[in-house]
């Protein structure tokens, strides 16, 4: 008897089981939200500036090559996928004082310079962040030097121009002194 109620007993539970009376553990759901808002476009200087040295005069006009150039840094945090450039343009040398050394002598060309992605996109050789190529160019205006195409450059970058694509012609009538320029560097949305 007690085998046939133990039977009957696992009989019931089996019933019950398969009968529809076991029930699935409770679920529920909830959503997850964040809202994203665009950063800035920026640019500053790492490091270092455009040095061309010490020159000794000869009589003659001379042009030289800068010997180190400074690092910039771009940040494309806007979400627009408009792309961006960046221009460089100088003041006239001088030494403080009424000597002056031109802009128009001051020149650069913007290839074989290092453009090194720190976060987000990766540098892409067609479409940027790269430099524009097209030779030397006086710096007495704004010149597009680096450029990306709409949709590249999101992310963070250093770029560091290459020394020797600095230029500087000194004239023959320059007096000795230390001249000093300021190099502006501009970073605008679009390519």
């Amino acid at each position: 008897m007690k085998r046939t109620s133990r039977m009957l007993i696992v009989a019931a539970i089996v019933a019950a089981l398969a009968g529809g009376n076991l029930r699935p553990a409770s679920a529920a759901a909830a959503n997850a939200t964040v809202t994203i808002s665009s950063g800035g476009l920026t640019l500053t200087t790492q490091s270092g500036s455009v040095d061309f040295g010490t020159v000794a005069l000869t009589g003659d006009n001379q042009t030289v090559d800068a010997t180190s150039s400074p690092t910039f840094r771009v940040k494309d945090a806007t979400a627009s996928n408009a792309g961006w450039n960046v221009t460089f343009s100088a003041s006239n040398f001088s030494d403080g004082g009424s000597n002056t050394i031109a802009n128009t002598n001051f020149s650069f060309n913007p290839t074989g310079g290092t453009i090194t992605a720190l976060s987000g996109q990766a540098v892409d050789a067609s479409n940027g962040p790269k430099e524009t190529g097209g030779g030397a160019v006086d710096m007495s205006s704004a010149r597009k030097v680096v450029t990306t195409a709409a949709g590249y450059g999101k992310g963070r970058y250093d770029y560091t121009p290459a020394a020797g694509n600095f230029g500087l012609t000194i004239p023959a009538t320059t007096l000795a002194a230390n001249y000093t320029s300021t190099l502006t560097a501009t970073v605008a949305s679009g390519p």
